[in-house]
Protein backbone atom coordinates (compact mmCIF):
# COMPACT_ATOMS: atom_id res chain seq x y z
CA UNK A 1 0.00 0.00 0.00
CA UNK A 2 1.22 3.70 -1.08
CA UNK A 3 0.17 7.04 -0.04
CA UNK A 4 0.21 9.25 -2.58
CA UNK A 5 0.71 12.65 -1.29
CA UNK A 6 0.52 15.33 -4.21
CA UNK A 7 -2.29 14.05 -6.73
CA UNK A 8 -0.64 16.46 -9.23
CA UNK A 9 3.22 14.97 -9.24
CA UNK A 10 1.90 11.40 -7.65
CA UNK A 11 4.92 11.50 -5.06
CA UNK A 12 4.09 8.17 -3.02
CA UNK A 13 5.50 6.79 0.19
CA UNK A 14 4.74 2.84 1.34
CA UNK A 15 2.85 2.24 4.68
CA UNK A 16 4.24 -0.96 6.08
CA UNK A 17 2.01 -3.61 5.99
CA UNK A 18 1.99 -7.43 7.12
CA UNK A 19 -0.41 -8.30 3.98
CA UNK A 20 2.77 -10.43 3.12
CA UNK A 21 1.72 -13.05 5.48
CA UNK A 22 -1.83 -13.70 4.22
CA UNK A 23 -0.77 -15.46 0.80
CA UNK A 24 -3.07 -13.47 -1.41
CA UNK A 25 -3.47 -14.11 -4.76
CA UNK A 26 -5.92 -11.40 -6.21
CA UNK A 27 -7.12 -8.24 -4.62
CA UNK A 28 -10.67 -8.09 -5.36
CA UNK A 29 -11.92 -4.40 -3.14
CA UNK A 30 -11.23 -2.18 -0.87
CA UNK A 31 -13.75 0.22 1.36
CA UNK A 32 -12.69 2.68 4.18
CA UNK A 33 -15.59 2.32 6.58
CA UNK A 34 -15.14 4.40 9.58
CA UNK A 35 -11.28 5.02 9.47
CA UNK A 36 -10.93 1.14 8.84
CA UNK A 37 -9.84 -0.08 5.89
CA UNK A 38 -11.29 -3.59 4.62
CA UNK A 39 -9.70 -5.29 1.83
CA UNK A 40 -11.63 -8.22 -0.07
CA UNK A 41 -9.08 -11.02 -1.13
CA UNK A 42 -8.93 -14.69 -2.86
CA UNK A 43 -5.99 -16.97 -1.05
CA UNK A 44 -4.75 -20.05 -0.73
CA UNK A 45 -1.93 -21.23 1.91
CA UNK A 46 -1.01 -24.18 -0.60
CA UNK A 47 0.52 -22.57 -3.16
CA UNK A 48 0.68 -25.56 -5.44
CA UNK A 49 -2.99 -25.87 -5.41
CA UNK A 50 -5.10 -23.83 -7.75
CA UNK A 51 -8.40 -23.33 -6.00
CA UNK A 52 -8.61 -20.21 -3.70
CA UNK A 53 -10.14 -19.11 -0.68
CA UNK A 54 -12.19 -15.59 0.09
CA UNK A 55 -11.87 -13.38 2.71
CA UNK A 56 -11.61 -10.30 4.37
CA UNK A 57 -9.53 -8.35 6.12
CA UNK A 58 -9.71 -5.27 8.55
CA UNK A 59 -7.00 -2.40 9.79
CA UNK A 60 -7.10 0.69 11.70
CA UNK A 61 -6.09 3.33 8.62
CA UNK A 62 -2.76 4.48 9.85
CA UNK A 63 -0.02 6.33 7.30
CA UNK A 64 3.12 4.78 8.36
CA UNK A 65 2.24 1.37 9.54
CA UNK A 66 -1.28 -1.04 8.98
CA UNK A 67 -1.59 -4.10 10.79
CA UNK A 68 -4.34 -6.48 8.90
CA UNK A 69 -6.26 -8.97 10.37
CA UNK A 70 -8.60 -11.49 9.10
CA UNK A 71 -12.53 -11.07 9.76
CA UNK A 72 -14.08 -13.34 7.37
CA UNK A 73 -13.04 -16.39 5.41
CA UNK A 74 -14.67 -19.05 3.59
CA UNK A 75 -14.50 -22.65 4.10
CA UNK A 76 -14.63 -23.79 0.71
CA UNK A 77 -12.04 -23.73 -1.97
CA UNK A 78 -13.40 -22.51 -5.47
CA UNK A 79 -11.79 -23.15 -8.74
CA UNK A 80 -13.42 -19.37 -9.72
CA UNK A 81 -13.24 -17.03 -6.92
CA UNK A 82 -15.65 -13.92 -7.94
CA UNK A 83 -17.17 -11.05 -6.53
CA UNK A 84 -15.70 -9.46 -3.47
CA UNK A 85 -17.23 -6.11 -3.34
CA UNK A 86 -17.32 -4.09 -0.25
CA UNK A 87 -19.81 -1.55 0.49
CA UNK A 88 -21.07 0.05 3.94
CA UNK A 89 -24.98 -0.33 4.72
CA UNK A 90 -27.01 0.26 7.83
CA UNK A 91 -29.73 -2.49 7.96
CA UNK A 92 -32.49 -2.78 10.37
CA UNK A 93 -30.57 0.01 12.74
CA UNK A 94 -27.26 -1.43 12.58
CA UNK A 95 -24.24 -0.30 11.08
CA UNK A 96 -22.18 -2.80 8.90
CA UNK A 97 -21.22 -3.55 5.11
CA UNK A 98 -22.81 -5.64 1.57
CA UNK A 99 -19.82 -7.78 0.73
CA UNK A 100 -20.75 -10.32 -3.08
CA UNK A 101 -19.55 -13.19 -3.73
CA UNK A 102 -20.35 -15.56 -6.86
CA UNK A 103 -20.75 -19.01 -8.01
CA UNK A 104 -20.36 -20.19 -11.44
CA UNK A 105 -19.08 -23.06 -14.03
CA UNK A 106 -18.74 -26.49 -11.92
CA UNK A 107 -19.46 -24.87 -8.83
CA UNK A 108 -23.21 -22.33 -9.91
CA UNK A 109 -25.38 -24.32 -7.77
CA UNK A 110 -23.86 -23.14 -4.52
CA UNK A 111 -25.39 -19.82 -5.28
CA UNK A 112 -28.85 -22.01 -4.32
CA UNK A 113 -27.12 -23.74 -1.58
CA UNK A 114 -28.05 -21.90 1.96
CA UNK A 115 -25.20 -24.19 3.36
CA UNK A 116 -22.91 -22.13 1.42
CA UNK A 117 -21.55 -18.31 1.39
CA UNK A 118 -20.96 -18.69 -2.65
CA UNK A 119 -23.46 -16.75 -5.01
CA UNK A 120 -24.68 -14.42 -2.23
CA UNK A 121 -24.72 -10.74 -0.79
CA UNK A 122 -23.71 -10.91 2.70
CA UNK A 123 -24.42 -8.30 5.44
CA UNK A 124 -21.69 -7.86 8.09
CA UNK A 125 -22.55 -6.22 11.19
CA UNK A 126 -19.73 -3.87 12.40
CA UNK A 127 -20.52 -4.43 15.89
CA UNK A 128 -19.04 -8.35 15.92
CA UNK A 129 -18.87 -8.71 12.23
CA UNK A 130 -21.55 -11.40 12.64
CA UNK A 131 -23.16 -12.41 9.32
CA UNK A 132 -26.43 -12.97 7.43
CA UNK A 133 -27.08 -14.16 3.54
CA UNK A 134 -28.71 -10.46 2.98
CA UNK A 135 -29.31 -12.33 -0.90
CA UNK A 136 -29.00 -15.21 -3.13
CA UNK A 137 -28.87 -16.89 -6.68
CA UNK A 138 -26.11 -14.37 -7.77
CA UNK A 139 -22.92 -15.69 -10.10
CA UNK A 140 -20.71 -12.99 -10.41
CA UNK A 141 -21.72 -9.53 -8.35
CA UNK A 142 -18.97 -7.33 -8.54
CA UNK A 143 -20.58 -4.15 -8.66
CA UNK A 144 -22.64 -2.40 -6.04
CA UNK A 145 -23.36 0.81 -5.16
CA UNK A 146 -26.13 2.12 -2.30
CA UNK A 147 -27.90 5.74 -2.53
CA UNK A 148 -30.53 6.58 -0.47
CA UNK A 149 -30.91 2.90 0.90
CA UNK A 150 -31.13 1.69 -2.62
CA UNK A 151 -28.81 -0.88 -3.21
CA UNK A 152 -27.92 -1.58 -7.33
CA UNK A 153 -25.78 -4.40 -7.87
CA UNK A 154 -24.03 -5.28 -11.36
CA UNK A 155 -23.61 -8.79 -12.14
CA UNK A 156 -21.90 -10.80 -15.24
CA UNK A 157 -24.51 -13.60 -16.10
CA UNK A 158 -23.73 -16.09 -18.34
CA UNK A 159 -23.28 -15.75 -22.01
CA UNK A 160 -25.11 -12.65 -23.07
CA UNK A 161 -27.06 -12.44 -19.92
CA UNK A 162 -25.11 -9.71 -17.71
CA UNK A 163 -28.09 -7.72 -15.12
CA UNK A 164 -27.92 -5.21 -13.20
CA UNK A 165 -30.47 -6.11 -10.00
CA UNK A 166 -32.23 -4.05 -7.41
CA UNK A 167 -30.97 -5.88 -4.35
CA UNK A 168 -33.63 -6.63 -1.56
CA UNK A 169 -33.46 -7.97 1.79
CA UNK A 170 -34.15 -11.78 1.34
CA UNK A 171 -34.51 -11.93 -2.40
CA UNK A 172 -33.68 -15.08 -4.94
CA UNK A 173 -31.97 -13.69 -7.73
CA UNK A 174 -32.49 -17.28 -10.18
CA UNK A 175 -28.90 -18.17 -10.79
CA UNK A 176 -28.60 -20.71 -11.84
CA UNK A 177 -32.18 -21.84 -12.46
CA UNK A 178 -32.66 -18.77 -14.35
CA UNK A 179 -31.02 -16.44 -16.30
CA UNK A 180 -31.12 -14.57 -19.80
CA UNK A 181 -27.91 -15.64 -20.80
CA UNK A 182 -26.69 -19.32 -21.33
CA UNK A 183 -23.89 -21.58 -21.35
CA UNK A 184 -20.43 -20.23 -22.80
CA UNK A 185 -20.12 -22.69 -25.68
CA UNK A 186 -23.56 -21.48 -26.92
CA UNK A 187 -22.62 -20.75 -30.05
CA UNK A 188 -21.81 -24.30 -31.13
CA UNK A 189 -25.24 -24.98 -30.02
CA UNK A 190 -27.39 -22.43 -32.46
CA UNK A 191 -29.49 -25.08 -34.18
CA UNK A 192 -30.69 -25.98 -31.21
CA UNK A 193 -32.19 -22.86 -29.00
CA UNK A 194 -35.35 -24.31 -27.12
CA UNK A 195 -32.48 -26.05 -25.83
CA UNK A 196 -31.50 -23.45 -23.40
CA UNK A 197 -29.71 -24.56 -20.13
CA UNK A 198 -31.67 -21.94 -18.16
CA UNK A 199 -35.16 -21.09 -17.20
CA UNK A 200 -35.62 -17.83 -19.43
CA UNK A 201 -37.86 -16.73 -16.87
CA UNK A 202 -37.27 -15.66 -13.01
CA UNK A 203 -41.30 -14.48 -11.88
CA UNK A 204 -42.57 -17.42 -13.11
CA UNK A 205 -40.37 -19.73 -10.54
CA UNK A 206 -40.61 -16.98 -7.75
CA UNK A 207 -37.12 -15.37 -8.25
CA UNK A 208 -36.34 -11.74 -7.96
Amino acid sequence: INLIKNLETFDQTEVKTNLNSFYIKSVLDMSNINDNLFISYSFNEDINKECTYLGILEANINYEEMIFKKIFTTDQCLENTLGGRIHFYKHLGKDGFLFTTGASGKEKDLAQDDNSLYGKIIFFNLENYKKIIFSKGHRNPQGLTINNGIIISTEHGAYGGDEINKIIFNKNYGFPVSSYGDQYNFHEILDQRADYSFKKNHKGYNFQ
